[in-house]
């Protein structure tokens, strides 16, 4: 009998246990979820209050917008959204033709989309413009498009292409003068600035950044590193057809962590798996699912310039390869090029940790050192309101059917950063298999 109310004992304790395991556990995917949710709200100027969010999970009826976007919404937000991206991918390309037209007029220096203000478009101009005139040209602009109180002009004193060539002048400048250590180097265009983070902030730095600012006429705000743009290194079940998203391990680093980009070939139409090049060294091998998926080439592969990539040669280990992202309605049918993307756009991270998230393109022009300083990788995207972990690198990154590029790092200045794809096409040599 004693030993039968032990037994019993025993069991019930376990089930305690287990129960309180499982409730913890639920209790921190809920939380994740909810800081997930906020920061998308937050950057596509949506409600983000504790009490809304709630409100909006218990009456779960619109689980698409989770398929999509990777948040929570509800159908009037999935049509505000949706409307944005009809923006971004419809009418964005049509006004930029017609400031082809008249970029001389204005002296047009770029444009950027504000999501947290509806998706306003705004162009930059560093002429100044009489009210008539800028009715007149955006009365121009607007013609054909839907949402004419959503464009707007705004004075700058540096183009995005004049921001991209001081920013580069920074850097070379900074180092001449100091052993100070650049962690990463940003563009704003927004904000017609630059932003420095230093491994070490000092009067001297401070100095050296007044001077730079006077010689160059352009803000520099200048910050002390809180947490390195770290390269981020966890759908684990077998894929037979290579897509984006999957856990991949790399079994010559002891089971190392990353995510699939992209499935790609060479132009003697070789298979790849495309993922981040801090992921491993050429010939190490990697799994997917518990089997053997191949290893990193040497040929296709390259962390520096203005890639962080590698091809993972699939050769005779019998996979497939498919234009899917994991979990995602869509399929990826173009690459984005370089002319086609501008700040404020939706770009959406799909990483092994962390899931699906998506965020607003912040800067176009980040160099991130690796190693220490001994590397530096420059022209990375920058965005913010996405989620990266550790084991996300090398992830999609992605809007609707749009290739965007891979995840590579995660830090304090903004959320997440990201290769282009386009940059990994010509540097590689490795075009996409989107069909």
């Amino acid at each position: 009998m004693k030993r039968m109310t032990k037994m019993i004992l025993t069991v019930l304790l376990t089930s305690i246990i287990f129960w309180n395991q499982t409730e913890n556990i639920e209790a921190t995917t809920v939380l994740e979820n909810e800081q997930k949710s906020i920061k998308f709200r937050q950057e596509f100027g949506l409600n983000y209050s504790t009490d809304y969010l709630r409100e909006v999970v218990k009456n779960k009826n619109n689980e698409s917008s989770e398929r999509k976007y990777g948040v929570l919404l509800t159908e009037e937000e999935e049509k505000e959204i949706d409307r944005r991206m009809e923006i971004q991918t419809v009418y964005l390309s049509k006004i930029k033709e017609k400031i082809k037209e008249i970029k001389e007029d204005i002296s047009y220096g770029g444009l950027y989309i504000d999501q947290k203000n509806l998706g306003t478009i705004y162009i930059g101009i560093k002429k100044d413009l009489s009210q008539a005139e800028k009715e007149k040209y955006l009365k121009y602009l607007t013609k054909d498009y839907p949402y004419k109180k959503h464009v707007e002009f705004f004075k700058i004193n540096n183009t995005i292409k004049e921001l991209d060539e001081k920013k580069e002048i920074l850097i070379n400048f900074i180092k001449e003068r100091t052993n100070n250590q650049i962690v990463i180097v940003a563009t704003d265009y927004p904000g017609q600035k630059i932003l420095l983070t230093v491994k070490k902030l000092n009067s001297y730095d401070k100095q050296l950044v007044k001077e730079f600012e006077k010689l160059h006429n352009v803000k520099v705000v200048l910050q002390q590193n809180k947490n390195e743009a770290e390269p981020v290194s966890s759908r684990t079940d077998y894929h037979q057809d290579i897509i984006g998203g999957l856990r991949i391990l790399n079994t010559d680093q002891g089971y190392g962590k990353c995510t699939t980009g992209y499935a790609a070939r060479s132009s003697s139409y070789n298979y790849y798996a495309v993922t981040a090049a801090h992921c491993g060294y050429a010939g190490e091998y990697f799994s997917q699912g518990g089997s053997t998926m191949g290893y990193a080439s040497s040929s296709y592969n390259q962390l520096g310039g203005s890639v962080d990539a590698m091809g993972i040669y699939l050769g005779s280990h019998g996979r497939g390869v498919d234009n899917q992202t994991f979990g995602s309605t869509y399929l990826l049918k173009y690459l984005e090029q370089w002319y086609e993307e501008d700040i404020g756009q939706m770009v959406c991270f799909n990483g092994a940790t962390s899931g699906a998230s998506c965020g607003v393109l912040k800067s176009k022009n980040i160099t991130l050192d690796y190693d220490d300083g001994a590397k530096q990788v420059s022209n990375q995207r920058a965005v913010d309101g996405v989620t990266v972990d550790e084991g996300d690198s090398g992830g999609t990154v992605y809007n609707r059917n749009t290739l965007n590029g891979i995840v590579v790092a995660k830090g304090s200045m903004y959320d997440g950063y990201y290769t282009h794809a386009r940059n990994i096409y010509e540097e590689l040599g490795l075009y996409p298999i989107l069909n």
